[in-house]
């Protein structure tokens, strides 16, 4: 699975953090546009990344500020993450730590379609589940749906997206682009 850093420091640096990365990620390749580094990658360990950047950070005396992907479709995660980081403040990101940083998210709704594509669930679950306080059982009842059916869905949402119906944090950030 090819997955991606979006990475913002000062660009004099750039080509620094490329070599250190060169080491930990093996086969790699990079795109530079404009003030924003892309690097693409099959190996690699995301809390190796993120020490190592952080560590960097300390070493060269700047901020750095990334993003790693979460999933497998990875150009499609990155024309939809990467309008939202150019306006990030500094810090280590990835899918749902950047939406909660976010204030206004103008590409909200193709959001939400990415993450509830292929799981059956629908914005009507998303806010049954919250008005029912991430009660499942409830939630069957009031939108007339097997609870098993409703499990299943929630499942799916959890496997393809790592996005939990029973997590506070999860559910917020699912209304959140419901109602950007």
């Amino acid at each position: 699975m090819q997955k991606f850093i979006l990475l913002k420091t000062n660009l004099e640096y750039f080509l620094w953090i490329e070599d250190v990365l060169k080491m930990i990620l093996g086969n790699h390749s990079v795109k530079e546009d404009g003030d924003v580094l892309q690097i693409w990658f099959t190996e690699g360990n995301e809390t190796e990344i993120t020490e190592t950047l952080r560590s960097l950070e300390e070493d060269l005396n700047t901020l750095i500020t990334f993003y790693i992907s979460s999933y497998e479709d990875s150009i499609e995660e990155l024309s939809l993450i990467k309008p939202i980081f150019l306006n990030i403040n500094h810090g280590y990101y990835n899918f749902k730590s950047l939406l909660l940083a976010c204030k206004r998210i103008d590409n909200a709704k193709e959001l939400l379609d990415f993450i509830l594509n292929k799981t059956g669930v629908t914005e009507e679950i998303i806010l049954s589940i919250a008005k029912n306080d991430l009660n499942a059982s409830k939630t069957s009842t009031m939108l007339y749906m097997h609870r098993n059916t409703l499990l299943y869905k929630m499942e799916r949402l959890y496997q393809l997206k790592s996005f939990d119906l029973k997590s506070f944090n999860d559910v917020y950030i699912l209304i959140k682009l419901i109602y950007s």
